[in-house]
């Protein structure tokens, strides 16, 4: 790529504007991200599902991160940016549309296979978009910009429960009374969806977009290579079971609510508190950068992780609303543990902390690991008490994610 075109790219839109025309995709990958957590119980009341199967909607989106992010930053890395966040809206596209044909038929396994594809666009609409985002401007401000799309990203995981919670829960509702439009409700619902990231993808296919020098990317190091280095390792087994956790108790909570002995919550009346658990993790996130410029990061995940299992330990064993609280505040906790977590792992890898990157970013996987466990369980023992599953994923975030002593002093 030649200084020619880049410069008369970069004079049809500047890097500023690229960045507004970016940022919102952020709301888009937030927003299908979280409309789970309303999926879970819609497909629960539909199908009559136990928990386990029920929490096959974490494991069937999740589990794209398995094999997924490395093979699209690999592919990202030979495209330019539009079409790379162009694509990843069109396969998400896909998958909204397959919804059409799955709730047509009445067919459980088809939502599943849906929601792999729409994860599958998801994935390489993040990989693109966040690489894209870091490259707009000077590396000494990327983290400010990656805050503010972040930002973007949980205003669509606070929207996102509201909108599904008015339509897909009222739908599970009329189900149950032996209604037939709820199918067709969702259908259009997700036609329109599929139509909207249609209409956006063309839209990011046909944009300016400057493009961006990005320097040749040293050669892989193997895996095991990688997982010598202590931080990286004990922070990849801690970003798995706090991906779990951070999921497992947001798909949980509608159902949790609606519990007799907690709050005896109408499913659609409680979908309103995904948002609010998803709205302390916004909030915690941007007091968190401020508290990690004057607190060690890793003092802060600490207490976090501590404040969570004292919470969970009252979901666990208390009745009436104040444990239902307690879930919903989870959230606030959860926010800075990933970034800290992300930053340690990777710290000290010199050449090598983009291939680290990615290997930490498969651990998101335990998200299609960790809801499915507590599924098990709460079939087993009731949903209560499998909140224990979480609880036990905090224990294992303070114990595989305290950094080791020579990294102490460097993590802030």
């Amino acid at each position: 790529m030649n200084a020619r075109p880049l410069s008369r790219v970069t004079q049809t839109m500047g890097r500023k504007g690229a960045l507004a025309c970016v940022l919102p995709l952020f709301f888009i990958w937030g927003f299908l991200t979280s409309l789970n957590d309303v999926l879970v119980p819609h497909l629960k009341a539909v199908f009559a599902l136990d928990y386990a199967r029920a929490m096959l909607v974490k494991t069937a989106f999740f589990a794209a991160y398995v094999v997924l992010p490395v093979l699209a930053a690999r592919w990202v890395a030979h495209h330019r940016p539009n079409i790379g966040m162009g694509t990843g809206l069109a396969v998400a596209a896909l998958g909204a549309l397959c919804f059409v044909p799955a709730a047509g038929m009445h067919r459980f396994p088809l939502f599943l296979a849906s929601l792999f594809v729409l994860a599958s666009g998801v994935i390489v609409l993040q990989v693109t978009a966040t690489s894209y985002t870091t490259q707009l401007g000077a590396s000494r401000t990327s983290a400010a910009r990656l805050t503010l799309a972040q930002g973007l990203y949980s205003l669509g995981t606070v929207l996102a429960p509201l909108a599904g919670g008015w339509l897909l829960l009222g739908a599970s509702r009329q189900t149950d009374a032996g209604h037939a439009g709820p199918a067709g409700l969702v259908q259009v619902a997700y036609a329109v969806m599929a139509l909207v990231l249609v209409l956006t993808a063309i839209v990011v296919l046909r944009l300016p977009l400057p493009a961006t020098k990005v320097s040749p990317a040293p050669a892989a190091a193997p895996v095991r290579k990688l997982l010598h280095h202590r931080p990286l390792r004990g922070a990849w087994l801690a970003l798995f079971c706090f991906v779990g956790a951070e999921i497992a108790l947001g798909s949980l909570l509608i159902l949790y609510a609606a519990l007799p002995q907690v709050a005896a919550m109408d499913m659609r009346q409680a979908a309103p508190l995904v948002s609010l658990y998803w709205s302390g993790t916004m909030l915690g996130r941007f007091a968190g950068a401020a508290l990690m410029l004057k607190l060690p990061a890793h003092r802060l995940r600490f207490w976090a992780a501590a404040i969570n299992m004292a919470l969970l330990t009252v979901v666990i064993g208390a009745t009436g609303a104040l444990p239902l609280y307690c879930l919903v505040v989870a959230g606030l906790f959860n926010s800075i543990i990933f970034p800290s977590l992300f930053a340690q792992g990777i710290a000290g890898l010199g050449s090598q902390a983009t291939a680290g990157s990615g290997l930490l970013l498969i651990a998101v996987a335990g998200g299609a690991v960790v809801p499915m466990l507590q599924g098990l369980l709460a079939d087993q023992a009731g949903l209560q008490v499998s909140f224990i599953v979480p609880l036990c994923c905090y224990v294992a975030v303070m114990v595989f994610g305290a950094p080791v002593r020579n990294d102490c002093n460097g993590e802030h």
